[in-house]
């Protein structure tokens, strides 16, 4: 078996989207896993995995990624949209949240910190009016479901980066300005999460 079809099995096992798997199946034989992570593309496909890695295998004594790692790579992707949220006290109070979230994800041990109220009243403002979101809105969404990871990793993380990307094009009319989002939080999530981490959890 060589390299390419030992991602593609990896992803097969975790049951990953049909788009990814013709992404690898179009790379060359010697593409391996430090490669794959290296070039992904899309954050979202990297938060994918990283949730995966984080509960699917919570059976274990270990699981194969500490949660901790899905919560940093949560709080680069807000990070990446905290600029539509205008200055003002809802933009402290996001920044002052994701850095807090991203102070506990930093530490080498991860004691116990409250973030839900304070992740609530953003997800509480962006619903008090109703309307269609604007891209402020969505920077308040990934803000706290990042803040919601430290709490459960799966389902958040991915809630996270679908609205930083989303931010960055609320109506939906330009498609790449979505692609241009999610490059970059795939570029973030990278420089937060070192491929050490990702080889052990990959291979664990």
């Amino acid at each position: 078996m060589n390299n390419r079809d030992k991602v593609l099995a990896f992803l097969n096992t975790l049951e990953a989207c049909s788009r990814s798997l013709e992404w690898t199946r179009e790379a060359p034989e010697d593409f391996d896993f430090e490669r794959a992570w290296a070039t992904c593309p899309r954050g979202d496909w990297l938060a994918w995995v990283m949730a995966e890695l984080t509960e699917r295998w919570a059976e274990r004594a270990e699981p194969s990624l500490a949660p901790k790692w899905g919560t940093l790579a949560a709080c680069v992707a807000a990070e990446c949209a905290l600029h539509h949220i205008p200055a003002g006290q809802w933009h402290k109070d996001a920044k002052d949240l994701i850095d807090r979230v991203k102070g506990w994800a930093l530490a080498d041990e991860q004691t116990e910190i409250h973030v839900n109220k304070d992740a609530t009243r953003l997800y509480e403002e962006v619903h008090r009016v109703g309307g269609r979101y604007s891209d402020r809105d969505y920077a308040l969404l990934a803000v706290a479901y990042a803040a919601w990871t430290v709490g459960c990793v799966h389902g958040e993380i991915t809630q996270c980066v679908d609205n930083a990307i989303d931010a960055a094009n609320p109506d939906g009319v330009d498609a790449g300005m979505r692609v241009q989002r999610n490059k970059d939080i795939a570029d973030a999530i990278r420089k937060a999460v070192p491929w050490s981490v990702m080889e052990v959890a990959i291979h664990a």
